[in-house]
């Protein structure tokens, strides 16, 4: 069962250390700010673009993006990495940084690979997921997923020029892993219970994968909207 196809959009971020947390009730907006006040990530369910969740850098600035129906620990798989690029390594023998380039690790993960005039697309082995990269000036990263075309069932992730190409290899490790993760079984969508290639076992009364991950499990301290 492949982490980013089977998993629904959450509604947590999960941290470790002093970020401040600011909820601005009138906007429906949840924001969270880094030590250092550099990085924040705002939460806004009411966006009619569909954008649910931002992480912005300032100085130099750079933004990243994800769509509603993001898998949280996808998510999880960037903000985890933050902390380690501002300066605090608490944390980095469980939340290991990629080192690696995109290329490289498509091509270890067996990812298709296919040059374009813009740039260079890789396809995940089943299909359903496409990074790009490109001379876009706006967002050279892009990321899109889709089960069987399912309604509501499409995510995007997307990288301003500036943002640091180790999260987007960080986000990339998650995609290509094959590493189990547990979810409520309400939570994971109709159209996926009933796809012929989603392997899901109960947690109860049945062996589980010893690796099988919960989501935002590296993080030992979890940070709830109220």
């Amino acid at each position: 069962m492949q982490r980013r196809v089977f998993a629904s959009c959450g509604q947590e971020a999960f941290f470790e250390g002093p970020w401040m947390r600011v909820v601005i009730v009138a906007a429906l907006t949840t924001a969270y700010a880094s030590p250092c006040s550099s990085v924040f990530l705002d939460f806004t369910p009411d966006r009619q673009d569909g954008v649910w969740w931002t992480i912005a850098h300032h100085e130099p600035y750079w933004q990243i993006e994800f769509s509603r129906q993001t898998p949280s620990e996808a998510i999880a798989s960037v903000i985890q990495a933050l902390p380690q690029l501002l300066g605090d390594p608490r944390h980095f023998d469980r939340i290991p940084l990629a080192t690696e380039s995109v290329t490289h690790l498509a091509k270890t993960s067996g990812w298709e690979g296919k040059a374009t005039t813009a740039g260079m697309t890789w396809t995940s082995p089943d299909g359903h997921c496409t990074v790009e990269h490109s001379t876009d000036p706006v967002h050279p990263w892009q990321i899109e997923h889709s089960v069987c075309d399912g309604f509501d069932k499409h995510w995007t992730a997307t990288f301003t020029p500036e943002a640091p190409e180790r999260l987007v290899a960080q986000l990339f490790t998650h995609l290509a892993t094959n590493t189990p993760v547990e979810h409520a079984f309400r939570d994971v969508p109709n159209l996926v219970q009933n796809l012929n290639g989603a392997l899901i076992t109960p947690v109860r009364g049945a062996a589980v994968n010893p690796h099988a991950h919960h989501v935002g499990a590296p993080i030992s301290r979890t940070v709830r909207r109220r």
